[in-house]
């Protein structure tokens, strides 16, 4: 594969654009700090507390183990500085950037630069890099892996590829893609390296919990495997809603009960004494105002736009079954649920579908098109950041 130049020059307009962007971002995070519209998640507290742990010498198996450790480690850095909220507003610019500079390695400029765009100011993907969760920096790492492999830079994309996954599970996806990529074209050799490296990089971030012991690597993996299974086996319903989520922008949900569990400490062991099951009945259905995107609605009927032509093989390019492939594959993570924190894994791929399939349909009038995206993205981006519309809305049944 030709090597492109990583840092080659980009249009004035375009980086303008997107330091732009940062500086929006940063009075979006402060003016919505003061607003209860956005959803708020408290698994940072997990990271940041190990992080915190993991930066003072704590083995990944002490604390958190359900995920590898990469990602702790960078929030544990950041938040021993007092940067970590200021940084993750900066990584979901560059990730938006980072897409732009991937589209335009294989001459697809323009899209690349409104899916950008319209990665950045999705106001779920905004609303996770106001908090400091593993996603984030998972997906700029698998982003910026994707990027290094289209410029012929299999070694650099391999490393971050490594701490992609290392940072969260939910990059594999992207790996297999990558993989699959190379096997595609018969580069049997470049796609074991490839996995090699990957794989020696990841395993790197695990090397604190060898002080515990040779096989502490093994038995973390093991109970990661154990809570992997519990947590995140598959369930069709909750595939069900979180497929629901993507295409109608609705989460429901019923209610059965909740539990009492009366317990006692005695020493440094927690001793239950009773449980209460306490019945309830109720249907839950949020529904989603400003949350994401009306763009939402696009998405997936894009994508499958896309498939049919890359099945088909009518002007379908390289770059076309590259993106429905990490798509496809990235759609893996809200087979999980529909946690916000799992769309930002499928949307920069999703985003790419959709202005490929709206250039294609609309040929040169999709810089037309371009701007209407852009400005129903903005307007729904700064109405829920001033709250003029609300984040989601609840009925209860």
């Amino acid at each position: 594969m030709r090597k492109t130049n990583i840092f080659f020059s980009q249009s004035s307009s375009s980086l303008i654009t997107f330091v732009l962007s940062c500086i929006l971002y940063f009075v979006a995070y402060y003016v919505s700090s003061a607003s209860s519209n956005f959803a708020r998640y408290l698994d940072e507290e997990v990271y940041i507390s190990c992080g915190l742990e993991y930066v003072g010498g704590v083995a990944p198996i002490q604390c958190n183990f359900e995920h590898p450790p990469f990602a702790k480690y960078l929030i544990g850095f950041l938040s021993l500085f007092g940067v970590g909220r200021h940084a993750f507003l900066l990584l979901g610019v560059f990730t938006g950037f980072l897409i732009y500079l991937f589209a335009r390695v294989y001459g697809y400029s323009l899209p690349g630069f409104i899916a950008g765009l319209l990665l950045v100011f999705d106001t779920i993907y905004f609303n996770t890099h106001r908090f400091l969760l593993l996603d984030p920096i998972a997906v700029f790492m698998a982003v910026s892996a994707l990027y290094l492999y289209a410029c012929g830079r299999l070694g650099l994309s391999a490393v971050f590829m490594g701490l992609a996954v290392a940072s969260k599970f939910s990059s594999a996806p992207v790996l297999l893609g990558v993989l699959a990529l190379l096997v595609f074209e018969r580069r049997w050799r470049e796609a074991v390296r490839y996995l090699l490296i990957a794989l020696a990089v990841y395993l790197s971030t695990y090397v604190a919990d060898l002080r515990l012991g040779w096989s502490t690597i093994i038995v973390h993996h093991i109970e990661m495997y154990r809570y992997m299974s519990w947590r995140h086996g598959f369930s069709p319903a909750i595939a069900v809603i979180g497929f629901m989520k993507l295409l109608a922008r609705v989460e429901v949900w019923r209610q059965l009960g909740s539990i009492n569990l009366i317990v006692s400490i005695v020493g440094s062991s927690v001793v239950p004494i009773s449980n209460v099951f306490l019945p309830e009945r109720g249907l839950y259905i949020d529904v989603f105002v400003g949350g994401g995107s009306v763009l939402w609605y696009l998405l997936f009927p894009a994508l499958l736009y896309n498939t049919y032509k890359v099945l088909m093989g009518s002007n379908s390019s390289k770059f076309l079954y590259t993106v429905v492939l990490m798509s496809w594959l990235s759609l893996l993570n809200i087979v999980a649920g529909p946690l916000d924190w799992y769309y930002i894994n499928v949307l920069p791929y999703l985003y790419l579908n959709l202005c490929l399939a709206l250039q294609g349909l609309s040929g040169r009038r999709f810089r037309f098109v371009a701007i209407v995206l852009a400005l129903i993205q903005a307007s729904v981006f700064l109405a829920t950041v001033f709250n003029l519309i609300p984040f989601k809305v609840v009925f209860i049944r």
